[in-house]
């Protein structure tokens, strides 16, 4: 994740048969990495789990 600015807009999970993407935002803040995503299941929305995530170009 060290190649991503300190705040980015990520597409991830691409859903073929709908041809849309799920946007989260990156944010590394005060040597803190975390994602904010508006479909997590917790009030914060708020995720420290990167092992999903990879780093790809379309």
């Amino acid at each position: 994740m060290n190649s991503l600015p300190d705040l980015a807009i990520l597409a991830i999970n691409y859903r073929e048969f709908e041809y849309t993407w799920h946007w989260v935002v990156y944010c590394r803040y005060n040597d803190e990495q975390f994602v904010l995503d508006p479909k997590q299941i917790n009030k914060i929305g708020k995720t420290y789990r990167f092992d999903r995530l990879s780093e790809k170009s379309c």
